[in-house]
């Protein structure tokens, strides 16, 4: 067979490389434990920079499709799955267990900021100028306690007062005891996940979504299914098939600037997500 090294021109030249190689894996020109073609001879072959390349092994290493060994190249993971050839049935698409550790170390890696737009850090002078710096002072002055001293298990009672007066004004009646703060996201869909599944359990994601989340969900034990967002929501004829085939019992998503599509969420769409979650007995995370 002659090999085609043309790339897809809808994609960047890195999601291009990398679907390039992905259908290769699945077509099973290059196996399990197989070594796949060099950065160099690659970038000769395409026409591309190396740098490319790299970006682009590095990106199916990150998402368990490959495996870098130093000082020999980039091997097929052992245990990706190699696809049938035919596939009349559709199966849902579910995600890859992404390798957190690689992606935190780029983040932490010495790459300019420029050069980093997905890094999910500010620029440093966003963050050290004089209004930040006089707010920090002010917080600080007001908030001895909270600071040197232990908090609240449920959080710092101001801000959870804060927040119950805005659930009141968007006409969710609550109280401060019904209120608990974490330390941030990642921390809340961990608790969440642990409190209302068990190991085994299936739980839905958007697709695209965050990186880290199908990961962690991963990490504890669960089945991670993933529905198709586009520009108002999630598609809910795959919705309901997902819920039909794998009954997850947990939905999460964010409505609004939708993480990584910046999309909100159609009022419409929500009432039909919500019928679901109703008609199927799940709960839903809105983080």
């Amino acid at each position: 067979m002659v090999e085609n090294y043309k790339l897809n021109p809808n994609l960047t030249k890195t999601a291009a490389v990398a679907e390039w190689l992905k259908q290769r894996i699945d077509w099973q020109i290059y196996l399990p434990n197989q070594r796949v073609p060099s950065v160099r001879k690659l970038s000769k072959l395409m026409g591309i920079s190396s740098f490319t390349v790299v970006q682009a092994y590095e990106q199916l290493v990150a998402t368990n499709v490959l495996v870098a060994k130093p000082s020999s190249g980039y091997y097929v993971n052992e245990q990706t799955r190699l696809v049938p050839p035919n596939r009349d049935k559709k199966v849902a698409p579910k995600q890859p267990v992404i390798d957190t550790r690689w992606l935190v170390q780029q983040v932490s890696s010495d790459i300019p900021h420029h050069r980093s737009p997905g890094v999910g850090t500010l620029p440093r002078d966003w963050i050290r100028n004089d209004k930040m710096e006089w707010a920090i002072r002010q917080v600080t002055q007001q908030a001895d306690g909270f600071i040197y001293d232990y908090s609240a298990v449920q959080g710092y009672l101001p801000l959870r007062q804060q927040l119950v007066q805005q659930l009141n004004v968007l006409g969710m009646q609550t109280y401060t005891d019904n209120v608990m703060t974490t330390a941030g996201i990642s921390h809340a869909i961990t608790m969440i996940a642990q409190l209302l599944t068990e190991v085994g359990d299936t739980v839905m994601v958007d697709g695209p979504g965050w990186f880290w989340l199908s990961s962690c969900l991963q990490q504890q034990g669960l089945n991670v299914v993933a529905v198709e967002r586009d520009h108002q929501g999630p598609d809910i004829e795959q919705m309901q098939q997902l819920f039909e085939t794998y009954h997850p019992k947990l939905y999460l998503t964010n409505s609004v600037l939708h993480n990584p599509t910046s999309y909100n969420l159609h009022p419409a769409r929500a009432h039909q997500v919500l019928n679901l979650i109703h008609q199927y007995d799940a709960y839903i995370f809105e983080g």
